[in-house]
């Protein structure tokens, strides 16, 4: 009797009294059978069951090939950019010597430079590019790098996501093209002076 008091007192509160029910069977019998089933389907879904047994050695052989032909072939791409990053001079010797290039180059500067460096390039708020001051370096791959990743800390912008790099040469083409002329009204020189 103190005992069945003691349960009840144990298995009540606040009015709600608890019963230990067993689990239904069905779900009892279902637990059973994942345990069973588990060390099977572990060994059919490891590495040496289901993901090899569907391929055969021939077309594995032409995936593994296929992903080193892309590597390859991103490598060479990654290359070739280098390549043609570190040899700015040869583009724009020949986009110099080329008036279409050097006209394209125009039309490219009065849409997007002429607010900061000015109609005829004395400067305005960005430096002068016809005096033989440069700020950043006045060699050809200097000014194409320039051109092409800007000068975030003196707000200009990368141009080579907005334009593309054919562009970018184009444009300095045009800039070397203006070497030597006099503008109107000339920004004061900045940077060191290069021949």
């Amino acid at each position: 009797m103190e005992l069945d008091k003691i349960k009840d007192e144990y298995h009540s509160f606040d009015g709600i009294q608890e019963y230990d029910n067993p689990l239904p069977r069905w779900w009892v019998y279902l637990f059973y059978i994942t345990i069973v089933i588990t060390p099977w389907h572990l060994a059919y879904f490891s590495a040496k069951g289901f993901v090899w047994r569907n391929l055969k050695p021939q077309e594995t052989a032409l995936a593994w090939s296929a992903g080193r032909l892309d590597v390859h072939k991103y490598r060479e791409q990654e290359r070739l950019k280098g390549v043609a990053a570190k040899q700015p001079e040869v583009d724009l010797a020949q986009r110099l010597s080329d008036p279409q290039a050097i006209a394209k180059g125009a039309e490219i500067y009065k849409s997007n430079c002429l607010a900061c460096h000015g109609t005829d390039a004395g400067g305005v708020v960005g430096p002068n590019l016809v005096d033989n001051y440069y700020i950043h370096g006045g060699t050809s791959e200097e000014l194409v790098k320039v051109v092409a990743e800007g000068v975030p800390q003196k707000g200009m912008i990368a141009w080579k996501p907005v334009l593309g790099m054919e562009k970018v040469y184009d444009v300095s083409a045009y800039v070397f093209s203006l070497k030597g002329s006099t503008p109107a009204q000339p920004k004061a020189p900045e940077g060191n002076i290069y021949p």
